[in-house]
């Protein structure tokens, strides 16, 4: 009887797993009861109002969660169901996290259980379900894609990988980083397929097929969004904003000459662009900055603006190689080691988007939440000594992909992907905390898989030794 509980549904390791996975829904609800509410941040205005029946999609954030927003809505329009939902897609996230690092990484078994843990108790995640922002539902996509990849590259299912394909590109349609999860989903079950044993040409030929199914449905949901967004803004496009993030990333190194050899442009930014000098924040988003002038008076509606902001930044970091690399290391710094503000108490004037969005879809005045709904989670000082561990080890793990005899795949996944999704935000945005969660949860999952296959490494050696 003993045996078969061991070799059944009743494992140590599967009791372990749903003890934390009980532990983590405890805390969930606990979080939930002082605050029933969710958070409410500057960016929730417009994901309510791009929710709306009818509505555009934002020029700088994918409509995706707002979709999602508007289902939650048909079921119940009751604000507190947006959290509840998020705080489940939580627990089922980190489920699914652990579902891949089993499969790549079964042995030792505590290790995937690590990441469990990991995973759910991680300050990041906790406090982001909680908001009204999109990070919870991209990282449940991203997770979804990946668990699914993991399964259909390991059984060569077109259908798994077709849903591994959809939910990748549904994350795409929550985050335009989602891109990058559909092509290095893509590159790794091809990895995985001519890797993969064949009993024939015929097999082989299957198995090499197989990944096509993933390529084609985040195909068909990418272009499927481009053509939504074509539908309302005039541009085969995810987002009209990269360019101006970009812009106003390393707008103090932009000169009149960087807008060559359009005359116009040249003329407009030595007459504006002393703006440039004046901070991220003013360019960005105040209406005398010299991007909002330029909107006016070279007659640019949003996508144009965008396309123009990017080739003028790109051609002052081609420029100045140097001074732009300093940039993007300071960037890299922020994203990989510093801790943001997720638990601050926003002022909600009753003029901001934020305020007057909730107001009007859910009758609510949300003014005065940061005063009597908050809750603080200590989580800046274990994330300040634990972000630099968990770069050290993607650091080391890509280190030990040098030799043979350490080397791991799922190392290589895990570890180079956190670093190059790291990468990314750095060169696209300012980044802040919650826009490096994914490569957080990945770095995680790293972190354990490669403890446990040090220490198991140490024990083998000890054993040989003997």
């Amino acid at each position: 009887m003993t045996a078969v509980r061991r070799t059944g549904w009743f494992t140590p390791e599967r009791r372990a797993a749903a003890a934390l996975v009980a532990l983590g829904a405890a805390l969930r609800a606990a979080l939930f009861a002082a605050q029933p509410e969710p958070r409410v941040w500057f960016d929730t205005g417009t994901y309510l109002f791009c929710s709306l029946p009818g509505a555009a999609p934002a020029l700088d954030r994918q409509q995706g969660y707002s979709w999602f927003l508007r289902g939650l809505r048909a079921i119940s329009a009751d604000l507190r169901l947006i959290q509840a939902t998020q705080l489940a897609l939580g627990l089922i996230t980190a489920l699914l996290f652990y579902g891949i690092a089993r499969r790549l990484a079964p042995r030792p078994g505590w290790a995937p259980l690590a990441a469990l843990g990991l995973c759910l108790f991680w300050p990041t995640n906790l406090l982001l379900e909680t908001h009204v922002l999109s990070e919870a539902l991209f990282l449940f996509l991203v997770a979804l894609a990946g668990y699914a990849a993991a399964e259909g590259a390991r059984r060569g299912s077109p259908w798994l990988l077709g849903a591994a394909g959809l939910a990748a590109g549904a994350s795409a349609s929550v985050r335009v980083v989602g891109l990058a999860v559909c092509g290095l989903l893509a590159a790794m079950t091809l990895a995985a397929a001519l890797r993969g044993p064949a009993s024939g040409a015929g097999e082989r030929a299957r198995r090499l097929l197989a990944p096509c199914a993933l390529v084609v449905a985040a195909s068909l949901i990418v272009v499927a969004y481009m053509s939504h967004y074509r539908s309302h803004r005039g541009a085969w496009a995810m987002e009209s904003w990269a360019g101006i993030n970009r812009y106003c990333m390393l707008a103090a190194l932009i000169r009149p000459e960087h807008a060559a050899p359009d005359e116009r442009s040249v003329a407009f930014l030595q007459e504006h662009g002393d703006g440039n000098l004046r901070g991220f924040d003013f360019v960005m988003w105040d209406d005398e900055s010299p991007l909002a002038i330029a909107a006016r008076e070279l007659h640019l509606p949003p996508p144009a603006l965008d396309r123009w902001a990017s080739r003028v930044a790109l051609s002052a970091a081609l420029d100045r190689p140097a001074d732009a690399g300093r940039v993007l290391l300071d960037h890299l710094q922020e994203a990989t080691l510093s801790v943001g503000t997720l638990d601050r108490h926003v002022k909600l004037t009753p003029a901001s988007t934020a305020h007057q969005a909730v107001k009007q879809i859910y009758g609510i005045d949300v003014s005065t939440w940061h005063e009597t709904r908050s809750f603080t989670l200590p989580y800046r000082w274990p994330l300040a000594v634990l972000k630099p561990i968990l770069a050290a080890a993607a650091l080391g793990a890509l280190a030990l992909q040098l030799s043979r005899r350490h080397r791991r795949g799922y190392q290589l996944a895990f570890a180079g992907s956190a670093l190059l999704f790291t990468a990314a935000v750095s060169i696209s945005i300012l980044p802040e905390q919650r826009h490096v969660q994914l490569a957080e949860n990945l770095m995680l999952l790293n972190a354990a898989l490669l403890a446990g296959q040090v220490l198991e490494g140490r024990r083998a050696h000890e054993g040989t030794a003997r």
